[in-house]
């Protein structure tokens, strides 16, 4: 098997239109379903993801088909070899039969497919041209391998009359009605040259469904497929992260229960102690609480049993019904707004209760006082601090600048004005009202 293509960062991520159908009967059914279960069920078939390939430095660039067949290809030469197995050749080139007169047995054990005899001159060419148009996956000498030797009538009979008519093919475009291409090579070139750059883009990321056909991809395009898929397919815990990615796409929940990871239609919510909800609601609320981990049916059973017909009549049958039905509804509603978890197998959760908290006295409003009162209560000496140190602050920074404009006009200095000393500034520079509301 061909080694995985280096220089390429490959992905595997489920399809958007199935996490979309997963929305759609989530919100329809109300259930809450493990991602690891959900990422199984991914895993069990190809056509659920795709694989992204994406061109890191100095890696190879993709070649995608625009025809929708979901073809990949690492070189230009094995994109212009796919012509020979796309389903769109026809709108590019018509094929022509011509009548060739031979007399004169190798055949594909692969596909029974008459090749000529061994030493006709046009044996090798014929060989090249089945390998590259129909068997272009497999390496040369392992396709000649499969080359057997048939030396009945028959056989030679039937090769001349195959032999007897050659193939050549017309380009449908406008302008060459006139070309004739009598090899496949002649086709290809022809191919690269008019309808490349119609057919592919050149890029550095492309989406391939894992249920691609092999000889749509490279042989290292398709060995991180089988690799990449075998893994995850054995560990599909390793899908759950680019799962949460899609599922946001679609605003989805995801939330942990229990050391797992869920999506449902809303996160689980506590209910607050004290909640008031219909006698129905908290029915179903409280048995949740009491059986965890119980089904929907016993739910049913025990909040609303249904009497045998032969010891009740049809109405008290149909009232039992009827309230069946509406326990339904309430758990749906529940459900929806998180109270309570209904899971994928119709078992029944309930978050835990969560006490009411209490509102928080309001703080006094604090008194505000004039700025002639605090005045009045501040010491003398507070006043006359700042005062002096003001003072002292101005009368140094003019003498800095005058010192500074005698010697350079340009660059001053930064001086250090000197601090008023200890003995002059109080002790405790702020008024006592203002302390104590700090």
């Amino acid at each position: 098997m061909e080694e995985p293509t280096e220089g390429l960062r490959v992905e595997l991520r489920p399809v958007d239109s199935g996490l979309a159908a997963l929305h759609q009967e989530v919100q329809k059914h109300r259930r809450t379903i493990s991602l690891l279960d959900l990422a199984k069920v991914v895993m069990g078939s190809y056509d659920r993801y795709d694989l992204v390939f994406m061109k890191q430095e100095n890696g190879p660039d993709l070649y995608h088909c625009k025809h929708g067949d979901g073809a990949c290809f690492i070189s230009r030469q094995e994109a212009v070899k796919h012509l020979w197995q796309s389903t769109w050749m026809p709108k590019y080139y018509e094929s022509v039969e011509q009548e060739v007169d031979f007399k004169a047995i190798a055949k594909c054990s692969l596909n029974n497919e008459l090749i000529g005899p061994v030493n006709w001159h046009g044996y090798q060419s014929a060989l090249m041209n089945l390998h590259r148009t129909k068997f272009a996956n497999m390496t040369f000498e392992a396709f000649r391998s499969k080359i057997v030797t048939d030396k009945s009538e028959e056989a030679v009979q039937a090769w001349q009359e195959a032999v007897s008519k050659r193939t050549a093919w017309k380009p449908v475009r406008e302008g060459a009605s006139e070309v004739l291409l009598e090899s496949p090579a002649a086709v290809e070139q022809d191919f690269e040259s008019n309808h490349f750059d119609e057919c592919y883009d050149v890029t550095d990321k492309v989406f391939v469904n894992g249920a691609v056909k092999k000889n749509h991809l490279s042989p290292g395009l398709w060995a991180h497929l089988i690799q990449l898929s075998g893994t995850t397919r054995r560990h599909p815990s390793m899908l759950i992260p680019n799962l949460c990615h899609g599922l946001a796409r679609h605003h989805m929940p995801i939330f942990k229960w229990k050391g797992n990871h869920y999506t449902g239609p809303a996160r689980p919510k506590a209910m607050e102690e004290g909640t008031v909800l219909s006698d129905s609601l908290m029915s179903i609320a409280t048995w949740a609480a009491n059986n965890p981990g119980k089904g929907v049916d016993a739910m049913l059973k025990e909040l609303a049993p249904v009497p045998e017909q032969e010891k009740a009549t049809e109405e008290e049958v149909a009232q039992a019904m009827e309230k069946q039905q509406n326990l339904v509804r309430d758990l749906l509603w529940l459900s929806e707004q998180g109270y309570i978890l209904v899971f994928s197998n119709n078992t029944v959760s309930r978050p835990r209760t969560v006490s009411a908290q209490a509102p928080s006295p309001k703080k006094a409003p604090k008194e505000k006082r004039k700025p002639e009162e605090k005045g009045q209560d501040a010491p003398a000496t507070d006043s006359a601090a700042p005062e002096k140190q003001k003072a002292a602050s101005s009368s140094e920074a003019a003498a800095a600048r005058e010192e500074a404009s005698e010697e350079n006009s340009v660059v001053t200095e930064t001086k250090e004005f000197p601090s008023v000393p200890a003995e002059e500034l109080p002790e405790n520079n702020i008024p006592e009202e203002v302390s104590a509301k700090a």
